[in-house]
């Protein structure tokens, strides 16, 4: 149990109750694919050859890594590079491509940065307290002990769903005993 998770228990009498929205294990596959997201947002100057060798390149990175800490250092590299190759690609003065890549470059960081301290704190989280709000369709990771709600929603949708947000809120201001 995180030791965030037992000061509460031990401030309230209780252990804390969480919502969570579509649960995905902190670890290196989240990593990578969420790294392809990223680097799928230079579609648009990077050929596509490229992006699938950004892609592979992260794959190999995942097998060869022993631990996450490596691999993201890894993905950050190949972001690096990715971010600069378009910027040059787009015609950015090249006084300015420096600063525009490190500055993509931290926000990428920042995620993976939670990204480790979420797998550090918690490699296997307890869901037993949890209320899991899914998407239609099955379950991605599996939650034991959780109540789920699901919503015919599209996963990427979730947390925009007005229907979701409604029933938040109910479980917010009842204290998620609904």
């Amino acid at each position: 149990m995180p030791r965030m998770v037992r000061a509460l228990t031990a401030w309230q009498g209780t252990p804390p109750r969480a919502i969570v929205l579509e649960p995905e294990p902190a670890g290196a596959a989240g990593l990578v694919k969420d790294f392809g997201r990223a680097v799928e947002q230079f579609s648009s100057v990077l050929s596509e050859e490229e992006l699938t060798g950004y892609l592979r390149s992260a794959d190999r990175l995942r097998a060869q890594e022993d631990g996450l800490s490596g691999l993201g250092r890894g993905l950050l590299e190949l972001f690096r590079e990715a971010a600069g190759r378009s910027f040059r690609r787009a015609g950015v003065p090249e006084a300015s491509i420096g600063e525009l890549t490190e500055d993509l470059v931290s926000r990428f960081a920042a995620f993976v940065a939670y990204t480790l301290a979420a797998h550090r704190a918690d490699p296997e989280p307890d869901f037993s307290s949890a209320v899991v709000i899914r998407s239609a369709g099955p379950a991605r990771h599996p939650t034991p002990g959780a109540r789920e709600l699901s919503f015919d929603v599209e996963r990427s949708e979730i947390a925009r769903d007005p229907r979701v947000a409604r029933a938040v809120s109910e479980l917010l201001a009842d204290g998620g005993q609904r």
